[in-house]
């Protein structure tokens, strides 16, 4: 699966939904479900636990 699409982006609604639609590739979190929410903070440990951090975005 190709995740070039999430590149340079925030990826974090498209990641909550199990989604690789252009319209979710957002960064609102606006309307998600609780259960979204909580896939969303899965994927965040699964980054946290595989990948250093090396910098962050600024806003």
């Amino acid at each position: 699966a190709s995740y070039a699409m999430f590149a340079g982006k925030d990826a974090s609604r498209a990641l909550a939904k199990m989604s690789k639609n252009d319209e979710d590739v957002i960064a609102s979190l606006d309307g998600l479900t609780e259960k979204e929410i909580g896939i969303l903070d899965d994927w965040e440990k699964k980054f946290a636990a595989k990948y250093p951090i090396v910098g962050t975005l600024a806003a």
